[in-house]
């Protein structure tokens, strides 16, 4: 007798208060259970240190092939307020946060990060976060959309960035090697199953119903797939070297084919990213090229023979299968008038979006600017701009802009904040020159960030966090790039 809407929101709730009282109540058993181990014998705690031990990294591991793999399936809920999306890695990434937040409970210690004072920026920036809620709070109220999608989603943000952590203390850079290469090997299989269905449907083999309109993978939007792998290609393009050295201090025909299949998969999610119409995507995939080959971030022969897999790949689905099913077509019809079986809508190729769309998102930024400009200093407050978004059009949205999001919603004082943290980042890493693959790989995330954001509102976009998580989590130590290598 429960509408699904409300049931999904009655086992939400559920969850996250049973995690609340389990966190709340921690404090207390650890104090028990610190009073009661002067009076165990040590035999019996140190087997239970081993096997904790044991625990602690097979739960990590599954955390880390769970995220990464469901980090890529989207669902979207409708609720009354509009629509609620759901990432089937959100449940995982909140374990990772309780994980993380208990072990910096039992050692009295924050997690490490490899830029200094990263604990203070997100402690800044979620004061920054509810300050602005409660500010927007006095101008319209409780809002759904700020409370549950900005406050929670924060939290769960904090999950995916601590799945790094979490991992680089149970696995070291061998975590970091085996997140990659699940993350590469799920997008590449969501890029060459999405590309065989739509051309099945295009074929008239399949019913268009089941696929979406747009090549979008299963994130449910094709722009943010196109930046979900855009985050694939620079994991790729920063630790295609480290791979390249690995294989020679390995000869042999296997390695060699792994260096191979390296490139040939960085092909693919290029035109995967083509693919999906977004022009954001291929913009900032040019620039992410033309980047990473100037600073001499990523080798020039895997950037080019990645082109030229991804030229090959891209014909091959977009060009050769529907030439071959239009000429089968005319095979059977018998050179007569041939039956229009195919779906051209459902091509392998999504067409880029059209005028009315950009006119939308470029009408948003500028609602956005007016907002911002009647109160330039503290902003109009978190999901103001939502809220009264209905006003303008048919449905509520957002500003599909990342800067003139924080404008309007967080001032200049609050875009000073981030300004300030992301110099501060920056400044951080090129004070090492630059050297180790996940110094390059932040570099190459923020210069997507910065890009894609410029047109959409990605700030809350999970993988970035996750990638970026693993990137500043990643050891520094030399033995552990060895380690790296030999993996």
């Amino acid at each position: 007798g429960v509408s699904e809407s409300m049931a999904l929101a009655i086992s939400i709730l559920i969850g996250l208060s049973s995690t609340a009282v389990v966190l709340a109540t921690y404090p207390y058993i650890f104090t028990k259970q610190e009073k009661q181990k002067h009076t165990a014998p040590n035999i019996s705690y140190t087997f239970s240190s081993k096997f904790s031990s044991a625990i602690e990294r097979s739960s990590t591991y599954f955390l880390i092939v769970a995220v990464t793999i469901f980090i890529f399936f989207q669902v979207h809920v409708p609720l009354q307020y509009g629509f609620l999306n759901i990432n089937l890695a959100d449940p995982f990434a909140i374990l990772t946060f309780a994980a993380v937040a208990t072990q910096a409970f039992i050692k009295r210690q924050l997690p490490q990060w490899s830029i200094s004072h990263f604990n203070l920026f997100l402690v800044v920036f979620t004061c920054l976060l509810v300050f602005s809620f409660f500010y927007g709070v006095n101008t319209i109220g409780v809002t759904q959309w700020a409370l549950k999608g900005r406050i929670f989603g924060w939290l769960v943000l904090l999950g995916y960035l601590s799945l790094g952590i979490l991992a680089s203390l149970n696995f070291r850079m061998i975590g970091l090697k085996r997140f990659i290469e699940t993350l590469i090997v799920t997008s590449v299989t969501i890029i060459v199953f999405n590309a065989f269905m739509r051309w099945l449907i295009y074929s008239g083999w399949l019913d268009a119903g089941i696929a979406p309109l747009n090549f979008e993978g299963f994130s449910g939007n094709r722009n943010a797939f196109a930046f979900q792998l855009l985050t694939c290609s620079v994991l790729l393009l920063a630790f295609a070297d480290q791979q390249k050295q690995s294989i020679r201090l390995h000869v042999s025909k296997f390695n060699i084919q792994t260096e191979k299949i390296t490139m040939v998969a960085h092909g693919i999610i290029l035109a995967g990213i083509v693919f999906t119409g977004s022009r954001a995507g291929v913009i900032t995939g040019t620039i992410l090229l033309i980047f990473s080959g100037i600073t001499k971030f990523s080798n020039f022969d895997f950037l080019k023979n990645s082109l030229l897999y991804s030229l090959v790949f891209w014909i091959f689905f977009a060009l050769f299968l529907p030439w071959f099913t239009q000429f089968l077509e005319l095979v059977q019809t018998q050179f007569w008038e041939m039956e229009q079986n195919s779906n051209t809508s459902y091509a392998v190729q999504s067409l880029f979006s059209n005028e009315i769309s950009n006119l939308e998102r470029w009408e948003t930024i500028l609602y956005g600017f007016d907002m911002w400009r009647d109160s330039p200093w503290l902003g109009k407050g978190l999901g103001v701009f939502r809220e009264m978004s209905s006003q303008w059009f048919i449905e509520k949205t957002v500003i599909h802009s990342t800067p003139i999001w924080i404008l309007a919603e967080f001032g200049l004082i609050g875009a000073a904040i981030l300004i300030a943290i992301l110099t501060w980042f920056v400044v951080s890493i090129f004070r090492t020159s630059i050297r180790k693959p996940n110094e390059k790989a932040a570099i190459m995330l923020l210069v997507v960030f910065v890009v894609f954001g410029l047109v959409h509102e990605i700030f809350y976009q999970r993988i970035f966090w996750l990638v970026l998580g693993f990137c500043l989590a990643a050891p520094c130590q030399k033995q552990f790039i060895k380690r790296f290598n030999r993996s």
